[in-house]
């Protein structure tokens, strides 16, 4: 980000001396590519592809509130481009009616066809297909799921959308409505990168990358960025989340893997501070509980509260130990779902008496 207001040179409409050098302003198109909101189940380890799933509540909450940034701090956009798919039209219609741009509706860019994979869960898959999965990951940019496409032809199928429509869109700023696939697509052929370093790119749900395009190359002037979350509304919404979980896990009912998967990825650094005041409230809690005499068994003598706070302090620990990992994408979900598991102790333990 470069300008003084923290939303960069795109966001001002104003390019540096470095871009212009590269970059003919006359034959610029901007792209806001979009990545949709969560989804309903967003937290189970599902084959997703192209089933056409609502968008959860917390899901709708995102996509308005990236609505709203766009249209007060971004860049004034001339057309809306979206997916298909529910999870992806909601965000396109949203856009479009809040700024008045024209919306294309674009099949082309639908995620990736996962075939009969699709709906279930990847270790049902596993189970399923035997050596076919092995292969699958193998070579995971050429072959195709069973009844599916390749990722391979995803990317050629996006790419020929792009390459039919891209000179109608020069000097124009286009946002695009998509799924992590398409947007990975883009990416690998807006930077000339090959498509089996895809998953290199992994922007969050709900969030906008920015790329400006001309003859010479693409310059990324943002990346997966959530800029929406800076609202009060919207942190206290996460905060209510990750508090839920909690509850959850108070309640035996928290699968740490799931909720690793999507936490590792999403929101990790805020996610982790939820937590810490979480855990340092129910120490006070504890703390203030042993002052008080609560707790005390018969005559007065105080009842045991050894594992109780050894596992709200293990979980302290483990969460300090998790942040070290915040600029570390590949091992963000192993440290919180490490974290996970020492929360379940702790979130079980209540204040005495």
């Amino acid at each position: 980000m470069s300008s003084g207001d923290g939303r960069g040179q795109a966001a001002s409409g104003t390019f540096g001396a470095a871009t212009r050098a590269v970059m003919p302003q006359d034959d610029v198109v901007r792209l806001l590519l979009l990545r949709h909101g969560e989804v309903q189940g967003f937290e189970q380890r599902l084959v997703r592809g192209q089933i056409d799933l609502a968008l959860s509540r917390t899901g709708r909450a995102q996509h308005a509130a990236l609505v709203d940034w766009l249209l007060h701090h971004g860049p004034r956009i001339d057309a809306v481009v979206t997916s298909d798919l529910v999870r992806c039209r909601d965000l396109g219609e949203r856009l479009a009616r809040a700024t008045g741009a024209p919306l294309e509706v674009a099949p082309a860019l639908r995620e990736q066809s996962m075939g009969a994979w699709e709906g279930l869960p990847w270790d049902e898959v596993t189970r399923r297909e035997g050596a076919a999965i092995n292969a699958y990951w193998a070579d995971y940019f050429q072959a195709a799921p069973r009844g599916g496409e390749s990722m391979a032809a995803m990317f050629a199928r996006v790419a020929a959308w792009w390459h039919a429509r891209r000179a109608s869109y020069v000097g124009r700023t286009v946002a695009i409505a998509t799924h992590i696939g398409p947007l990975r697509a883009f990416l690998c052929e807006l930077l000339g990168r090959p498509g089996t370093e895809a998953l290199r790119f992994a922007p969050a749900v709900a969030s906008c990358t920015e790329v400006l395009v001309s003859t010479p190359g693409a310059v990324v002037d943002t990346l997966g960025e959530r800029p929406w979350l800076a609202d009060a509304a919207a942190l206290a919404a996460l905060r209510e989340d990750t508090l839920r979980a909690l509850g959850r896990a108070t309640a035996g009912t928290l699968d740490p893997v799931d909720t690793a998967e999507s936490w590792g990825k999403e929101d990790y650094a805020l996610r982790l501070a939820c937590i810490e005041s979480w855990l340092l409230e129910r120490i006070r809690e504890w703390a203030s509980g042993a002052g008080n005499g609560a707790g005390s068994g018969a005559g007065g003598a105080q009842a045991p509260r050894g594992s109780q706070t050894e596992a709200l302090f293990a979980a302290l620990e483990e969460l300090r130990e998790a942040r070290q990992w915040t600029d570390t994408p590949i091992n963000k979900p192993l440290a919180i779902e490490r974290l996970l598991w020492r929360l379940i102790p702790a979130a079980s333990s209540r204040r005495p008496g």
